[in-house]
This record gives structure tokens, sequence and C-alpha cells, in this order.
């Protein structure tokens, strides 16, 4: 403990003390009364006597207590303080985390925990300013992203303005970046004649960082003013229910079109619990704002290696698409991860070519290629209602592929046709293969039936193969000198093969997947007319399958939606003008392109979004109607308040309020108030009758 004012101290007691012992040695003056009995003048002559100026003093209680009533008074008046470990460097640095743990309310009912940090920032920079110190403060807010509220003053007002203009985000934090702007911050300080010393960080938070162990070190000192319950697997806590936050989140949100049947959407959600106690949650999973489903889900309870888990799936029938959205129904400590939307686009039609041998043309085997299975072909493509479907001739291809003129089709079916140039899109080939690295085709053979099919694979298994029975067939098999089941390397191609359908003669039906541009292609080694395949009814449906398989539309029509942590991107038509903003729901409007701005790339970057949610597109350009933004942070949802915050390697332990100078002058008022009340009830029994 020292004192800020002890000169003030040693005046009180200089004037007090003698004026307390002035009033007991002070003779009483009485005035002369008569008396009808002496029986009382032995004790009148020794109150006399102990009211004799300059004798001795008596000891007394009362004495005592006086003067530690006077000593009590005079610390107070010399502002006594309790410096808590080291006193801050002249240069002080707030780190005010705003992450989305920080909205986090510990006690139902009760502030959140930026609000906290906030009240212990401004205490903290009211006990800096006592006993006439002129402590420099700088303020940096973080979440996902570090910035200078102030720099380095010593007016404790902007200071707690600028405290109190930190507003609260859904992204996770980012200690980082904080630690690198607080160094470059402080570097850029140095110049100002006032010190040299490095400037002491102290960091407002609950501690709940990923990765902070990797932060590189640094040359500030760091203080870690801990905010939050005692509960936390990184600082080794205890769970005690009682301590530890009520929360359930969604810590994982994702949809994906069915693969077969793309109007079918399987939506995936992941939820935690915070509590060592199993929850049932309510979970509403609605579309455009309606509610679709509704389901409880039981969470299971954590334990000390980690939070519940729990995985619901839902099933649901959406051709058109939607902003898709999974909600938590029961309030918790945190309400940003208790719910998360995606945007589902509608279940695309390809745009399908169909090449066929030109009239006149010779096949391979020398004879004229007449019309073959080509109708057959043509009517069923016909009748899946694709967004379009030409058919050209083999040179007509050619001339297009050759020109790069074919930018807008999704598939292309080659019947009987071997194309010198495959495009870089899914292809679908019957009675020719193609030029593929490392896939040969066989000798010509005659007669066989399929002994073999991958029924589990998304293009055969709706269909029974047992019945079909091919004529003429070319088998193929793999260049035996290549690993033939192992990636297959041609300069900048990588092809892996896989067999779906075998005859007797070697593989009838070969899928390639170049994996560099995720590109698929179904190689059928017989021509339609050779078989009695399209005269059955699987047919259909196997050419159905093939073209969403290979047009990816399960995989494409997944939703889309973006983490509170990463870049937002709004998609535009390429070459197209025009203003394009977003807006949330009683949000302010961001403005990411101006009409006078000209046209730009296919996308616009929104940045990193403060706060989660759906956000409405708005401008003639804009591809996307919404953008969504998600918490989904399993950090984050967790709520954890460890202990200690690991910075390069080494752990910087929590405390709570005790960083500066605490005065404490009114604990020695309320000490003279406590003897006084002693001192009286000492009077009262010496006086008693």
């Amino acid at each position: 403990m020292t004192w800020l004012d002890p000169g003030a101290g040693i005046v009180a007691v200089a004037i007090g003390l003698p004026l307390l012992v002035v009033l007991y040695l002070l003779k009483l003056r009485r005035r002369p009364v008569r008396v009808s009995t002496i029986m009382f003048w032995p004790r009148a002559v020794e109150d006399v006597q102990a009211n004799v100026p300059l004798k001795a003093l008596r000891p007394s209680w009362l004495l005592l207590l006086h003067v530690l009533i006077l000593c009590a008074l005079a610390a107070a008046l010399a502002r006594p303080i309790i410096i808590g470990g080291a006193l801050p460097a002249q240069r002080v640095i707030l780190l005010l985390d705003a992450s989305a743990s920080m909205g986090a309310v510990d006690v139902a009912g009760g502030a959140t925990r930026l609000e906290r940090a906030k009240a212990r920032g401004a205490d903290l920079v009211g006990r800096l300013s006592g006993g006439g110190s002129r402590h420099a403060v700088c303020v940096v807010a973080f979440a996902g992203e570090a910035r200078a509220v102030t720099g380095f003053t010593a007016s404790r007002s902007v200071i707690e303005d600028a405290l109190d203009s930190v507003a609260q985000t859904d992204q996770p934090g980012d200690l980082g970046a904080a630690m690198k702007l607080a160094d470059a911050v402080a570097a850029g300080g140095e110049g100002s004649g006032e010190t040299s010393e490095p400037p002491t960080i102290i960091l407002l938070s609950d501690g709940s960082f990923g990765g902070s162990g990797r932060l590189p070190p640094s040359s500030t000192r760091l203080v870690f003013e801990r905010i939050g319950p005692g509960f936390g697997s990184a600082g080794g806590d205890d769970l005690a229910a009682a301590e530890v936050p009520d929360n359930i989140g969604i810590a994982g949100f994702s949809a994906r079109r069915d693969a077969s049947d793309p109007g079918v959407v399987r939506v995936f959600a992941e939820l935690i619990n915070t509590r060592p106690v199993g929850v049932a949650a309510p979970v509403s999973l609605s579309v455009d704002g309606e509610v679709v489903q509704r389901r409880v889900v039981d969470v299971a309870a954590a334990t000390p290696a980690g939070v519940g888990r729990e995985s619901a799936i839902f099933e649901l029938r959406r051709p058109e698409g939607g902003v898709v959205i999974a909600a938590i129904g029961r309030d918790d400590a945190l309400m940003a991860d208790n719910s998360a939307a995606l945007v589902l686009p509608a279940a695309e039609r390809p745009a399908i070519l169909l090449v066929t041998p030109d009239e006149g043309a010779v096949s391979g085997d020398g004879t004229r290629a007449g019309i073959g299975a080509a109708w057959i072909l043509e009517d069923v493509l016909m009748e899946l209602r694709a967004r379009s479907l030409e058919r050209i001739g083999a040179a007509e291809y050619g001339r297009r592929a050759e020109g790069g003129l074919l930018g807008g089709v999704d598939l292309v079916v080659f019947d009987r046709v071997s194309p010198a140039v495959l495009p870089r899109v899914g292809t679908l080939s019957f009675g020719a293969v193609p030029r593929l690295p490392g896939l040969v085709a066989g000798e010509s053979a005659e007669g066989t039936g399929v002994v073999f099919w991958q029924r589990s694979h998304p293009v055969l298994r709706n269909v029974a193969l047992d019945a079909v029975l091919v004529a003429r067939s070319t088998p193929m098999r793999w260049d035996e000198e290549r690993d033939a089941r192992a990636a297959v390397v041609n300069e900048d191609v990588r092809v892996r093969y896989a067999d779906l359908m075998r005859g007797r003669g070697g593989a009838l039906l070969v899928l390639a997947e170049e994996g560099g541009g995720g590109v698929r292609r179904l190689v059928c080694g017989f021509d339609l007319a050779d078989s009695n395949w399209p005269l059955q009814a699987g047919f259909p449906i196997f050419l159905a399958d093939s073209v969403d398989f290979l047009t990816l539309r399960g995989d494409a029509s997944a939703g889309r939606s973006f983490r509170t942590g990463e870049a937002v991107e709004v998609r535009v038509r390429p070459g197209v003008e025009g203003r394009v903003a977003i807006k949330r729901s009683g949000g302010d409007e961001l403005v990411l392109r101006d009409a006078r701005q000209g046209a730009g790339a296919g996308a616009l970057s929104a940045g990193l979004l403060t706060r989660a949610g759906v956000y409405l597109v708005e401008g003639a350009s804009a591809m996307d109607a919404a953008v969504a933004v998600n918490l989904v942070d399993d950090v984050e949802s967790e709520l954890a308040s460890p202990a200690t915050v690991e910075v390069a390697g080494q752990a910087v332990e929590g405390i709570a309020g005790a960083v500066g100078p605490l005065e404490v002058w009114w604990w020695f008022v309320l000490a003279a108030a406590g003897l006084l009340a002693v001192e009286w009830g000492v009077y009262a029994w010496s006086v008693r009758a």
C-alpha cells in the first residue's frame, strides 16, 4: 500500500492529536451549588483531581478509541492506494474484445460480457487517472479485425467515450490481429518524446480464442483482465453446473441437393451444448420465412473433454430454392448462434448438346454410320426438360470446339462420335471410346450380357441390368503400364477411372473423373442400336440420373453461406453496370458498387460483416438476391473463459480487476465509523447508573 497525498495525513495528525490532548487536559469550570448532603464529595474530589491542568493523563479506553478514530480519518485524507501487481507503464493500450462470445450473458438478466468489459475498462481508466498521474491510454477494439478507436490520450472523457462506442459483433476473436495492431501503435508512439518505455497491453476479454498459442512474441507486457465465469477446458477449470453458461448453439450448417433427385434437399445442422447436462432443444426449419419442419433434438451433455454434440438432418423437396433458416427455439446465454441461414439456389436445368455422326460418315469398322439410336436419345433427353437441347453433327461440333463456342453447354452427349477435342464439361459417350489418357479400347466382342454393375452408384442404383443384352461391344481396359485404379497423369490432366458395368469381355461402362477441373465422363462401350437396353424401362432412368450426375447439379446446388470470420462476396453479372448494395433487416445499407462506377469482375467483396443474418442484395446487375452470414464457430459458441491466454507459447494468467492503483480511503472512513460506534458503547457503559 502507498499514499497519494501523505502530507494531508501528516498535517491532520499534527493538528488533531494536540487538540485531542488539550480536550482531555482542559480543566472543567464548575459553578457553586448549595447541596443538602456531602455524601457525594469523595467522587467530586476525584473528578476535580482528574481535571487538574498539566497533570499526567490517566489511560482510558475512550482516549485510545479517540486516538484511533483520529488516525483513521487522517489516513483517509492521505488517500491510500493498493497497487495490483506491477504498476502499468506510462502508456497503456486497452485491447477490448468485441467478439461473439463477449455478447454472452453469464447470469440471467445480467449484463453481457462486453458491457462488463467496458465497465472494467472505465474503472481502470479512473484508477490510472488518480493521484495526478498522467497515463496515456489507447483503446483498440477487435473481433475478426482490429481497429484503433483512439490514439494515446490522457483525457478520461475521451477514453470513456471510446469504450462506449465499441459495438458488439458476431465475429470470432482474432487476438493475433489485435496484438499486431497494438505493436504497431506502440512503435508509432515511441517518437512522441514522452517516454521510450514500451506500453503495457491490458486485454479485456473472456480469453476465448482459437490458435492464440501460435502468436509471435511481443515486446510489450500483456496483462489479461479476465471476463466471464470460471469455465473452460483451456484453463483446466472443473465443470460446475452453477457456473457454466447455458448455451445451445449451431456449430455447423449446410445443405445439398440429392445427386439423383436435385429437387430433394438435405439440410444438415450440428448443435453443441455447453452444460454438463443433456438438453432437448426445439429446432425449426423455415424456407423464405415459412416454417416447414419442427423437431426436438436431444443434445448430449458436455464433459471435461469438450462440449456435447448432436447432428440433425432435415429433408425437404424444394426445386425452386430459397433462403433456408434453422433456428433454436429457446433463450440461452448467447443468441447469436441460435440461428443459421443459407441461400439455396434453384435446381437448374442443364443445356445439352447431342453430337451424332455426319450424314454419310464412315464408322470405325468401315461401314457408313446410319441413324442408329440417335432418335431414342433425342426423345429421352427432350423428356428431361432440359434448358436447351441441340443436335449437331460431328463436323459442326469440331468447328465449335476449336472456336471456343461451347461456353453455354452443360453436357455433351456423343453418339458413335469420338471427338478430337473433349469439352471442359461432363460428357456421355455411346458406341465410341473417346481419347482419354490410359483408357484403351479392346477388340470388338460379339454377344454378351451384363455380368456386374455397381448397384450403389448414383447412375445405376435405380435400374436393373439383368436383362440387358449386347450384340456387339467394344470392351475397355486400362494401359497395363500404368496403375489402372490410381490417378493417371498425362501432362496437365489427372484422371481416375472406375468400372460401373462389365460384360464377359471387359468393362462396358466406365467413369472417368478429371480431378483438376472436376469434370466427369461416362463412356459406354457399345452402340445403343446394338443392344436391347433402350427398349427397357430402366434406360430413361439411367439417362436422367446420368445427366444429374455429370452436370454436378447435386453438388453445384449446395446452399451458399458465409461465416462471420470470412469476407462476403456478392456475385454480379460480368460486363453489366449498375449500383449494388446489401442491407440487413433493420440495419444500415452497405454500398458495394456505386451507379457511377463501371462494370467489374464477377464478384464484389463486402469484407467482414459484423453481424450474422440474412442480407438482401439490391441491384439489377447482382446475381444473388440475398447472402447469408452465420457465426457457426465452435470456439465462440463454447463460451469458455479459460484461466490463461497462451501467447507465443507462454501462458498469461488472467486476473480480475487488480491492475492499476486502487484507492481505498473509504476503507479507513468505514473503520473510523466503526470505532466511533464502539466509543459510544464504551462511554454509555461507563456512565451507566
